[in-house]
Order: structure tokens, then C-alpha cells, then sequence
């Protein structure tokens, strides 16, 4: 029993901080962040936040991670060839991830960092399907694959940012229907460069 203890307490206070953190960059740019900002919102010590991370920047590192780690795991979830034969199931899986987490997710859109952090998420997402033989096969030569899905990773995380950023104003199941739509006519238009 005490060992869980200090392991819950360090989740909790890792979560704390980038709690701290996201809420933070929001209203700065991260090299104006201190240490000292991120324990007295989180309520904790510098000690606590020194035990985790060495500075903001590697807090900022864990949470991308975090993201994209999430993101692999939900493309592991739909097969190569569904993707490409329907996209809505993918989509929705990532929109059920979008909504579970979306204070993260609108944090780090809205912030300073929010073009490092979604060129992050489209390059993985392009370097994930890449490596995925079943998906590469299927379109004629592999610089027509990677164009395709930079495309679609492009695409989808513009319309989401927009709403984040409340560009549009539409409801969330209005995005999911939108992102589906729009994916829908780009698999359907591709067979142009399917073998």
C-alpha cells in the first residue's frame, strides 16, 4: 500500500504542473514562463517541479508527447486499407479524443507554441501512415502517399484549430460532421493515384 502512495502523488502533482503550464501559455510566449509562475498556480514547490522536469520547455515536451502518443494509439485502432476504404470511424475515434481532452487540446492551439506543436502532430501522423506498408502499397509511388497524407493531416487539424481558436462558429458535432464530409470527398477523389 505505500508504495502506490508516492506514485499517485506523483501523478497528481505532474499533472498539476501542466495543468499550471497550459494554462500559462495561453497568455505567454514559453521563454517568458518561470518556474516559479507554474508552482505558485499549481501550488506547489519548486522542489516538486524540479523533481519532474528540468525546465518549461521539458513540460511542454511531455505534454506534445503525450499528444502524439495518443494519436498513434488511435491510428492503431483502424486498419490501413478501412482508412482509406471509410474514414469516418478514424475520425470519430479522434474527435471522442479531441472532446475527452479538450481544455489540453485548446490550450496548446491557442498558444504560442501552437505551430511547433501541430507541425509535431501532422509529421507524426505522416511518418505513422508511412511506415504502414498496407497504406503506402495502395497509392502509386511513395512521394504521392506522402503528399496524401500530409494533406489530410493538414486539412483536418486546420478545421481543428479553427474551432478552437472559435473561428467558426459551429458546434463539436458540427466539426465531426464537417472533418467526415471533407474526408470523405479526399478518399473518394484519390482514386485518381490509387494502383
Amino acid at each position: 500500500m505505500t508504495t502506490k502512495a508516492p506514485y499517485r502523488n506523483s501523478l497528481r502533482s505532474k499533472k498539476m504542473i501542466k495543468q499550471a503550464f497550459l494554462k500559462l501559455i495561453c497568455d505567454k510566449d514559453i521563454s517568458k514562463i518561470k518556474v516559479l509562475e507554474i508552482t505558485e498556480l499549481a501550488d506547489i514547490s519548486k522542489g516538486t517541479f524540479y523533481t519532474h522536469y528540468h525546465d518549461v520547455y521539458n513540460v511542454l515536451d511531455e505534454i506534445e508527447k503525450e499528444c502524439i502518443a495518443g494519436m498513434i494509439e488511435v491510428l492503431k485502432l483502424n486498419s490501413a486499407e478501412h482508412i482509406l476504404e471509410d474514414v469516418s470511424p478514424f475520425l470519430m475515434t479522434v474527435f471522442d479524443g479531441l472532446k475527452r481532452e479538450s481544455e489540453k487540446y485548446s490550450y496548446l492551439i491557442r498558444s504560442t507554441c501552437a505551430d511547433a506543436f501541430l507541425n509535431k502532430v501532422q509529421n507524426a501522423f505522416v511518418d505513422y501512415m508511412m511506415s504502414n506498408e498496407e497504406m503506402v502499397v495502395k497509392i502509386k509511388t511513395p512521394n504521392q502517399s506522402r503528399m496524401f497524407f500530409s494533406f489530410i493531416a493538414v486539412g483536418i487539424s486546420n478545421i481543428v484549430c479553427e474551432w478552437f481558436n472559435g473561428t467558426n462558429n459551429v458546434e463539436f458535432e458540427e466539426l465531426e460532421e464537417l472533418a467526415i464530409l471533407l474526408s470523405g470527398c479526399i478518399i473518394n477523389g484519390i482514386s485518381t493515384i490509387l494502383k
